[in-house]
Formats: structure tokens, sequence, C-alpha cells
């Protein structure tokens, strides 16, 4: 059965009450800001330390962020505490009877929604791009009665919660790395046959180039291009496809070296310690002092590893005035303890192992995303 559409303006409160804590320097708000959003759950605070007027929210509101838009930021309003609860001008309320909440929530943050409601976007651009609230008004949302709407919103949250698990299981594989690390390589392993060295002695330190981006004829050829932002701790270990590639003439142009598979990408600038093994032969840019092992020495998946546990001391030897930038010299110069190479490649066993476990984990999140929204569509087609 379909549902009717409503357009989300009936469901907005006529009339917006705020309140000034600082007028109540001595009471304790429970504040729903943007930050808070993120960080999973209101901030207790006190009125001498709000720094404007708020929104007065009430229970089972229903908060729609209008900054950064591309975010999809929806939050259902629940107290935990008998104080007040204000909000930031930056929602949007939804209040009414008419709506369940957390089904509101599923339809604002699906993607049939977040295209219209990117059409409401004005600004400049990043953080200056707000939706429009009477733009937001006039969307028209599937609104079938309530009993039916608590229905789908539980089959959906559901579904929800299950991908919520499979990415806590990603989280939980990065701390079964560090702790099969610590247990292998901890200070109370036996460290007889070990040998001290230093990154410069056991790898070859490559810096990375850009060649200019006005020469089209540089850019989009077959060789691959790593950025900083082609590394990330949840893609795991490895990387074989980069955002851009280079043409062989760029490639030349700026004297980068192709650096051979199983090279360890280190980039340099900020963010600066994020690792990865290239497991095709690729270039990299200027943010990168990427090493190429001696094999018979090190084994890159252990350098991997131990690159990723020292990232804070990386990013200590960092200097420079514009931003913060580890030097050829530097990282060539830093000292690191070396267990036996069969340690090591035990370690990479392991490690590898782990990596499996990864991709099938993902691969179970991308069917679940699917189902997720095809779940979405059919609830809002009324087919649930």
């Amino acid at each position: 059965m379909s549902a009717a559409a409503v357009p989300l303006g009936e469901l907005m409160p006529a009339k917006k009450c705020s309140v000034d804590p600082r007028k109540h320097p001595d009471e304790e708000f429970e504040l729903f800001s943007i930050p808070a959003f993120d960080a999973g759950a209101p901030e207790t605070v006190g009125g001498s330390a709000v720094g404007s007027s708020k929104q007065v929210l009430e229970r089972h509101d229903v908060l729609l962020s209008k900054i950064v838009p591309h975010i999809r930021r929806s939050w259902v309003v629940e107290p935990r505490s008998e104080r007040r609860m204000i909000g930031s001008s930056e929602w949007i309320v939804f209040r009414s009877d008419r709506f369940a909440p957390n089904y509101l929530r599923h339809v604002l943050t699906s993607d049939r929604f977040h295209q219209a409601f990117m059409r409401t976007v004005a600004g400049v651009g990043g953080s200056l791009l707000r939706a429009r609230p009477s733009y937001v008004a006039e969307i028209e949302i599937p609104l079938p009665p309530v009993t039916e709407q608590r229905r789908m919103a539980a089959l959906l949250d559901a579904a929800d919660a299950l991908r919520g698990k499979r990415r806590q299981a990603l989280f939980k594989l990065e701390d079964l790395i560090n702790a099969v690390f610590v247990d292998m390589f901890s200070k109370n392993a036996s460290k007889v046959s070990w040998f001290e060295t230093t990154l410069g002695e056991i790898a070859e330190v490559v810096s990375g180039a850009t060649p200019s981006t006005s020469v089209q004829r540089y850019w989009d050829g077959r060789v691959r291009w790593a950025t900083p932002k082609d590394l990330s701790d949840l893609k795991g270990p490895y990387i074989s496809t980069t955002s851009r590639t280079l043409s062989a003439e760029g490639l030349q142009s700026c004297s980068a070296s192709l650096l051979p598979s199983e090279s360890v990408l280190l980039s340099s600038r900020a963010p600066i310690g994020h690792v990865a093994i290239n497991k095709v032969p690729m270039a990299t840019n200027q943010g990168f002092k990427s090493l190429i092992p001696d094999e018979s020495r090190v084994d890159p998946r252990f350098l991997y590893a131990w690159l990723r546990r020292h990232r804070p001391r990386l990013e200590s030897l960092g200097s420079g005035a514009t931003f913060k930038e580890v030097s050829k010299r530097v990282v060539e110069g830093i000292d690191v303890s070396l267990p036996p190479i069969t340690l090591q490649r035990r370690f990479g066993d392991v490690l590898d192992a782990v990596e499996a476990m990864r991709i099938r984990l993902c691969d179970m999140l991308v069917e679940l995303d699917a189902l997720c929204t095809s779940l979405q569509q059919r609830a809002f087609r009324g087919e649930l």
C-alpha cells in the first residue's frame, strides 16, 4: 500500500521556542550540537558556558543538520536526564504526532531524500554550504499511518544494527593486529638474535614527486600515482589502486620513481604516518617518503606494522613553518630494533590472514548496504 506524500513543512513546529542559557548561568542543559552528534551523545553544559541563544527541544523531536549537507546527520532527541534540552540553530527541527521518530530519521538519511535535500543547498562551498529550511519544507515524503511507520522503522533499525556490528568488527581487526604485534615483539620477548639498525640501512628511502598539473598529457595514463588520501587504516595494509594516474611522460617530467611492488608507502606530510604496502608498481606524490625494503633483512609486512605502531614518534619528527614534514634524512636515520626475519615473516602470515578476514567483512558490508538501501526504498514505496 503506497503512503500519502506529505511536505515536510507540515511536520515542522509552527512556533519555535528559544532560550538564552547565559541568563541561567547556574543551570545545566543537554546540548544537541553538531559536534555532539558526531561524538554520539548530547553534551552536558552549564548555562554560563553557552555563547548564544539556542532552540528549546522536546523529547522525540527529529533533527536534520543543514550545514555540511553532504554528510547525512539526523538525530532523534531522547533525554538522558531531567535537564532542559537545547539545540544549535544548525538543526532543522521536526515535531509532530504524525510521525514515528525513527521512521522519519530513516527517511531523512535515505538516498532518495538526500538527492532532494542537496537541491535546497546554497553557499560558496565547504562548511559555508547550508540547506535552506524553507526549501526543505517543500520536500514531500511518504507518511503511512504511525503503526506502519513503527513497523518499518523496526526493520530498518535491525538492518542498521547488523551493519553497525560489521563496522565494529572491522575496528576490532585493527586491535587484533596491534595485539599480535605486541605479543610477538614486546620488550619481554627474547632479543638475543635481534639487531639494532636504522631504516636507511634496511630500506632505500624514496621521495615522491608531482608533475605539473597544468599539462594534461602528464595525466590519466597507466602509471598509478598515490596521494595520502589513498591510504586509510580501514582499507587494510595493501594498496593496488589510486585515485589518479600519470602518463609515462608525466612520471619522467618530475623525476618520480616507479616503486616496485612490496614497497612501503609512508606519508611524510600531514597526515604524517599513514602507511600501506603497494601490491603493484606505482609512484607517489611529494607527500611520501617511501621505503623499498631489503627483503633479506626486513619483511615489508613487519615494516608496515612497525611504522604504524610508531606513528606518534613519526609525527613528532615533523618540522616546517608552513606545514609539518618528515624529511628523507630524518626517515633514514630512525633507529629500529629488528627481530629475526623468520619471526617477521610469521607475523606477516598473521597479517595476511587478518586481511583476508577484513576483505570478507567488507564484502558483507557491501551486501548489507545494498540490503539496507533496498529495504528503505521498499519501505518508502509502501512495499514492506
